[in-house]
């Protein structure tokens, strides 16, 4: 276009495109990276936003699209929030309850004392486990609204 030799006003409005005006937006390549509010638009995108504006077109359009978007994202960040919740209260007190309850079944079956001694010992170290995830778990609230 440039060879063209158009009016200035049109070298103006309709500028030379540099590699950084194409670079594919973080936004679309990775979801749920922060500060996606900072995101701007390469100069063409924004060319004929008046209209856009004035008929409630694209625009409007876009900006319903990206509050979806950051929707979503928000209740599946909730959603995570209540599993790593739940993960924490109960499956991983109850793991540790089942290793607890593993090495009893093994010192009660131990014919060697050293097998004993050691099934006992383990036995103490998961006991420690449970009551220490539940002292550090006790405050959790478990809603996430």
């Amino acid at each position: 276009m440039l060879r063209l030799d158009p009016e200035a006003r049109i070298q103006e409005k309709y500028r030379e495109i540099r590699p950084q005006d194409l670079a594919v937006s973080k936004e679309v390549t990775e979801e749920n990276r922060f500060g996606q509010g900072s995101s701007k638009l390469a100069w063409f995108w924004t060319l004929d936003t008046q209209l856009n504006m004035e008929d409630g077109g694209l625009m409007e359009e876009f900006y319903r699209i990206n509050w979806l978007k950051a929707s979503t994202r928000r209740n599946r960040w909730m959603e995570d929030m209540s599993l790593v919740k739940h993960e924490m209260m109960f499956w991983t007190i109850l793991w540790f309850k089942n290793q607890r309850n593993t090495w009893e079944a093994r010192a009660l079956n131990s014919e060697e004392p050293g097998q004993m001694a050691y099934a006992k010992k383990q036995v103490g170290l998961w006991s420690e486990f449970v009551q220490k995830a539940k002292l550090m778990f006790q405050g959790m609230q478990m809603d996430c609204t």
